[in-house]
């Protein structure tokens, strides 16, 4: 999916670039500017944090859940921030839907597509994190708690 998003935007730079560099091949039809989701697990979690079963947990426990659902979070406002950045350039597209676009189109265009692969790198790292402890249906389906607890000394910096 991220892979898929990362070569359409790599593509929509490169024709843009060669359309402010004087190309004048129309556009229309070759940007693409979706944007898929990803669903996400956190009930268990929501719902543990609502009954105050956290406080049972050991600390160490806590702390290692807290730290993994904290990246949930984070990918969730990273992908809040992305989709619109993608809604605002598919505009720009489906307002000049011959993708003949004026100097200053382009120039922003290529402006949204940087700001959104920058966004979408920040949001594939939390992913990638959210992933590797069972919080994604990306991959199959398994339980944080399959996972061995890490240990406090073992939390990256």
């Amino acid at each position: 999916m991220y892979e898929q998003m990362e070569a359409e935007l790599a593509t929509d730079v490169a024709l843009l670039q060669h359309r402010a560099a004087g190309d004048k091949t129309p556009l229309a039809g070759k940007l693409h500017y979706k944007w898929f989701g990803v669903a996400l697990q956190d009930g268990a979690w929501q719902s543990a944090k609502q009954s105050s079963a956290i406080a049972l947990m050991p600390e160490n426990d806590l702390i290692v859940y807290s730290y993994r659902y904290f990246d949930f979070a984070s990918f969730m406002q990273s992908t809040l921030v992305l989709f619109p950045t993608l809604n605002e350039a598919a505009s720009i597209v489906h307002d000049t839907p011959s993708g003949d676009f004026s100097p200053d189109d382009t120039r922003e265009l290529i402006r949204l597509t940087h700001q959104a692969q920058g966004q979408l790198s920040l949001s594939e790292k939390y992913i990638r994190f959210c992933i590797d402890y069972g919080l994604s249906t990306e991959v199959p389906h398994y339980s944080i708690l399959d996972k061995p607890p890490v240990h406090l000394d073992q939390l990256p910096d």
